[in-house]
């Protein structure tokens, strides 16, 4: 992992998750890729290869970051 911070985390995350609904509402070519790109920054964020283990990752970091008081 890079060590982002939670904000960076939460960013991705919610970049990701737009990207999703917006291909779910209507799929074209630029949003499949916008959604393959946020899928891609997500795993670089987290230093994972795959899309499940970036999410997973993501939680746990916020997770982490929830119990320690640096998540606001």
């Amino acid at each position: 992992m890079l060590n982002p911070t939670a904000t960076e985390v939460r960013t991705a995350l919610a970049l990701f998750a737009d990207t999703v609904i917006a291909d779910l509402r209507h799929s074209t070519a630029d949003s499949r890729r916008r959604r393959a790109d946020s899928a891609r920054t997500l795993c670089a964020l987290t230093g994972t290869r795959d899309l499940t283990t970036a999410l997973s990752t993501a939680d746990g970091f916020l997770l982490k970051s929830l119990h320690l008081g640096k998540l606001k």
